[in-house]
C-alpha cells in the first residue's frame, strides 16, 4: 500500500492559483493594515511580545500579569514571527495568514481526492480563500481558523485510511499529531471534536458492533503515545510553574446551585484548576468566573453560517441535501438482529414493528427502493400458527403452555434478511461515507456550541465540512453540464439559485448605491466616531461597533460602497448569465470573483473604520513626549477602564518593558477601576505588579510630581482634582495628561 498516487491533472494548476490569490489577500496588504486593535487582536500580540521579553514559553503573560486562559500554539508561532522579523503587526498576522494556506492546501487535496475531480479541488480552495468568515476573522489574531485547518488534517488523515483495506501508520499517527496541536491551540476541544466525528462515522457505516474492531485497527496505543508526546509537556510544565497560591475555597453545591468562588489576593487556584475546570467544564456549562462574556443567540449563530460563506451559501441547502441520511438510518434498522426461524407468540412485536414502520414512508422507501410490498392485511398467508405436539398438564398451564408452543412462521416479504453490511439493499458508495463523514463533522461542532455559551465565531471549525460538501455539489453541477446528463436536477437548481442570487444581490447594489448617491462625503478632519451613533449593548459581538453606523457615517465608506456594489451586482448576473447558458463552471468562476472583490471592499471598509477598534493614533501621539522607563520619574500610562478597551497602548508603545527590574513594572501600563477581563484572575498571584488604581490613587498621582497619561472615553472621564491637558484625541478616544507636552 503507498499513500503516494498519481496526481489529477490540473492539481499543480489548482496549487498555484491558490498560492497566488493568497499571496494578494492575505500575505500582502492585509499584514500590515490596518493596525491591530483593541481587545483580542492585540492582546494576543502582546502576550507574544512579553514572551519574547521574558523567554519564557511556558507561562503566558498579558502587561505583566499571568495570562493563563489560552493554549500556546499561537503565541508560540506569533513570537517565533516576531523574533524572526521583528515586533509589528506584520509579523503578528503573518502565522494566520500561513495557517489559511495551508487550510485552503488541505482542503483542495481533500475535495479533490474525495470527489476525484481536480475541479472540485479548485472550488474548495476558491470558496475557502473568498469565504468572508475566514477572512474577517483572520484580521484578528485568534486562534479559530487553525482550529480548521488541524481538525481538517485530522479528518483528512482518516477519511484517506478509509480508502484502504489495511489502515495506514503513518496517517493514524498524522491523526493523532493533528489532534495534539489543535489541543495546543484551542484546548480539550482540539481532540473532543475529531474523536467524536470518527466514533459517530464510524458507527454509522460499520455499525455498532463492528466500531471497536475498527478502532483497533487504527493503531491506538501508538497513537495515543504520540498525541500524549506532543501534547502532555506543555500542560504539565504549565502546571509546575503554575501552582496553587494560598487557600483557595472549592466549588460548593448549595440549594440546587453550583457556587464558584472568587479568587482573593494571594489565595487563587493554580494553572491545571484555572485552565481545565473553570475555563474548559465552566465555561461549557455558563459558569465561568469572571463572567466577562456573553453568548451568541442560538438562531443568530445559526444564520451567521450563511453570512460567513456567503454567496456560496447559496448553495448550502443543495449541498447539504447529498448527505444519505434517510439510507444511512434505514441501513441500521435493516440490520436489527431478528431471527426468523421460530418466534413465541408472546415475543411476537415483529407484525406491529413492520406496521408501524410502515407509517415511515421515507424509511420504507430507503429499506425498499424497489416495489413496495403489499399491506400484512393482502399477503396471502402472512402468518402460520403450528402448535407443539406435547399436550399441557393442566387446563390453566395448558392455555399458557398452548400459547408459549405457538410459533410465528412470518412471510419472508415482511422480514429483512439476517444483518450485515453486505445484505442491505441499500448499501453506501464510497462518496456516501464521505458525504456522512463531513455532515458529522459540522454537526458535531454546530450541536456541541448549541448547548453552551458561545461567540459568533465559534461556528469556523464546522465550515470546512460546508466547503467540502459545496465543492462536491458544485463539480457535480458542472459534471452534468459537461456529459449532457439527462435528467440534470443540479443544472435546473443552480439555474433557480442564480435567479434568486441574482435577485438578491440587485437589491443589496441598489441600496448600496442609494447611500452612495445620498450621503456626502465628510471633512477629513472629522473624527468618525463623532459621527455614529453609538450602541453599547451590541459591542458584545466582534464586529458590533460596525452596528453603529448610520447614514452620516456611512459617507465615509462611498469606496467600499461602490466596490459592494459592483462585486454584487456583476457577479450575480455573470452567474445567471452562464448558469442559463448551461456554463456553471464559468459561473462559478465569476462567482468567486465578486466574492474577492466583495473581500477588498471589506477590507478597505475596515481601514476606514479601524480608528474607531484601535488606540493607535493616540499611542503615535504619546510616543515622543514619553520619558524613558529608567528616568528618575518615569512617565505613567493608566487606561480608564479595562485594559482590553486600550491594548494597543501596550503593544504599540512596548510597555511593558524587560521583566526583573523596577523599570518593567513602572512601564506597565496602569488599570483605573477596570481589574476585570484578561487580566483579572493573573491579578490575585502574589507576583502580580501592583497596576491597579482606584479613584482615590488616581487624585494622589495626579497631583504628583510623575506625568500621568490616562487613555479615557470623553463621557466618561474621571474626577480629577487638578488641571487636565488633552494630548490627542481619535476615534471617540482622549489622552489626558496633568502636564502639558514639553515639545
Amino acid at each position: 500500500m503507498s499513500l503516494l498516487r498519481e496526481p489529477h491533472p490540473g492539481t499543480h494548476r489548482n496549487r498555484l492559483i491558490t498560492l497566488a490569490l493568497w499571496i494578494l489577500f492575505y500575505a500582502s496588504f492585509t499584514l500590515v493594515s490596518p493596525p491591530l486593535l483593541d481587545d483580542a487582536d492585540s492582546v494576543h500580540a502582546e502576550v507574544s511580545r512579553e514572551m519574547l521579553l521574558r523567554h519564557d514559553w511556558v507561562t503566558l503573560y498579558a502587561n505583566g500579569i499571568r495570562y493563563l486562559e489560552k493554549a500556546p500554539l499561537l503565541y508560540w508561532s506569533m513570537a517565533a514571527s516576531m523574533r524572526l522579523f521583528g515586533v509589528s503587526a506584520a509579523a503578528a498576522r503573518l502565522p494566520l495568514a500561513l495557517t489559511v494556506l495551508a487550510l485552503s492546501l488541505a482542503l483542495e487535496s481533500f475535495a479533490r481526492r474525495a470527489f476525484d475531480s481536480s475541479r472540485a479541488g479548485l472550488y474548495a480552495s476558491l470558496i475557502t480563500l473568498s469565504s468572508f468568515g475566514i477572512f474577517i476573522f483572520t484580521r484578528i489574531t485568534i486562534p479559530d481558523a487553525a482550529v480548521c485547518l488541524w481538525i481538517t488534517g485530522a479528518l483528512l488523515c482518516y477519511w484517506r485510511n478509509t480508502q484502504f483495506a489495511t489502515p495506514s501508520r503513518l496517517l493514524c499517527y498524522g491523526f493523532a499529531a493533528c489532534c495534539a496541536l489543535n489541543v495546543l491551540t484551542k484546548g480539550l476541544i482540539g481532540i473532543v471534536f475529531p474523536i467524536a466525528v470518527v466514533l459517530l462515522h464510524l458507527v454509522a457505516i460499520d455499525g455498532v458492533r463492528n466500531t471497536l474492531t475498527s478502532l483497533r485497527r487504527l493503531y491506538p496505543v501508538t497513537s495515543s503515545t504520540l498525541f500524549l508526546a506532543i501534547a502532555a509537556p506543555w500542560h504539565i510544565l504549565a502546571a509546575l510553574a503554575n501552582p496553587t497560591a494560598g487557600h483557595p475555597a472549592p466549588i460548593t453545591f448549595t440549594n440546587g446551585h453550583w457556587l464558584v468562588p472568587l479568587p482573593t489576593p494571594g489565595n487563587v487556584h493554580g494553572w491545571a484548576w484555572f485552565y481545565f475546570v473553570n475555563e474548559h467544564l465552566l465555561r461549557y456549562l455558563n459558569l465561568r468566573v469572571p463572567r466577562d462574556y456573553d453568548t451568541v443567540p442560538l438562531l443568530l449563530f445559526y444564520g451567521l453560517i450563511f453570512v460567513w460563506l456567503m454567496p456560496w451559501s447559496a448553495f448550502l441547502p443543495h449541498a447539504l441535501a447529498t448527505i444519505p441520511i434517510r439510507r444511512t438510518l434505514a441501513r441500521h434498522i435493516s440490520a436489527w438482529p431478528i431471527h426468523t426461524s421460530a418466534w413465541p407468540l408472546h415475543k411476537a412485536g415483529w407484525p406491529i414493528l413492520a406496521a408501524a414502520s410502515s407509517r415511515l414512508r421515507w424509511v420504507k422507501r430507503a429499506i425498499e427502493p424497489a416495489r413496495p410490498a403489499p399491506p400484512i392485511h393482502h399477503l396471502a398467508n402472512p402468518v402460520v400458527l403450528s402448535a407443539a405436539e406435547e399436550p399441557p398438564h393442566s387446563a390453566r398451564s395448558a392455555t399458557t403452555a398452548h400459547l408459549k408452543s405457538l410459533t410465528i412462521n412470518p412471510a419472508p416479504a415482511l422480514l429483512p434478511k439476517p444483518h450485515s453490511l453486505s445484505a442491505v439493499p441499500s448499501a453506501l458508495s464510497p462518496l456516501d461515507q464521505t458525504r456522512i463523514l463531513l455532515g458529522l463533522w459540522a454537526a458535531v461542532v454546530l450541536l456541541f456550541f448549541s448547548l453552551s455559551t458561545r461567540q459568533e465565531y465559534y461556528v469556523l471549525p464546522a465550515l470546512p465540512a460546508l466547503i467540502l460538501l459545496l465543492a462536491g455539489w458544485l463539480n457535480e453541477e458542472a459534471d452534468e453540464a459537461d456529459t449532457f446528463t439527462s435528467p440534470s436536477p443540479r443544472l435546473r437548481s443552480g439555474r433557480h439559485i442564480a435567479s434568486v442570487l441574482f435577485a438578491l444581490g440587485s437589491l443589496a447594489s441598489l441600496v448600496a448605491a442609494f447611500f452612495v448617491l445620498t450621503s456626502r462625503t465628510p471633512n477629513p478632519n472629522v473624527d468618525l466616531a463623532v459621527l455614529l451613533q453609538q450602541n453599547p449593548g451590541d459591542y458584545a459581538l466582534s464586529f458590533g461597533h460596525f452596528l453603529d453606523l448610520n447614514r452620516r457615517a456611512l459617507g465615509a465608506f462611498r469606496l467600499p460602497l461602490v466596490l459592494t456594489a459592483m462585486a454584487l451586482f456583476t457577479s450575480t448576473l455573470f452567474s445567471w448569465r452562464l448558469r442559463r447558458d448551461f456554463r456553471p463552471h464559468a459561473a462559478t468562476l465569476s462567482l468567486a470573483a465578486g466574492a474577492f472583490l466583495f473581500l477588498l471592499a471589506a477590507h478597505w471598509g475596515l481601514r476606514i473604520f479601524s480608528p474607531v477598534l484601535t488606540s493607535r493614533q493616540l499611542a503615535a501621539a504619546v510616543q515622543p513626549q514619553l520619558r524613558p522607563a529608567n528616568s528618575r520619574f518615569p512617565d505613567l500610562l493608566v487606561i480608564n477602564g479595562e485594559y482590553e478597551s486600550a491594548s494597543t497602548l501596550g503593544f504599540y508603545l512596548h510597555r511593558p518593558s524587560a521583566p526583573g527590574s523596577l523599570s518593567s513594572q513602572q512601564s506597565a501600563l496602569h488599570i483605573l477601576n477596570g481589574r476585570s477581563s484578561n487580566l483579572w484572575y493573573g491579578s490575585f498571584f502574589p507576583d502580580a505588579p501592583p497596576i491597579f488604581e482606584d479613584d482615590l490613587s488616581i487624585q494622589l498621582l495626579w497631583t504628583g510630581d510623575r506625568r500621568v497619561f490616562l487613555w479615557t472615553e470623553p463621557g466618561h472621564v474621571p474626577k480629577l482634582p487638578s488641571r487636565t491637558y488633552v494630548i490627542a484625541e481619535s476615534g471617540g478616544k482622549e489622552i489626558l495628561s496633568n502636564q502639558p507636552n514639553v515639545f
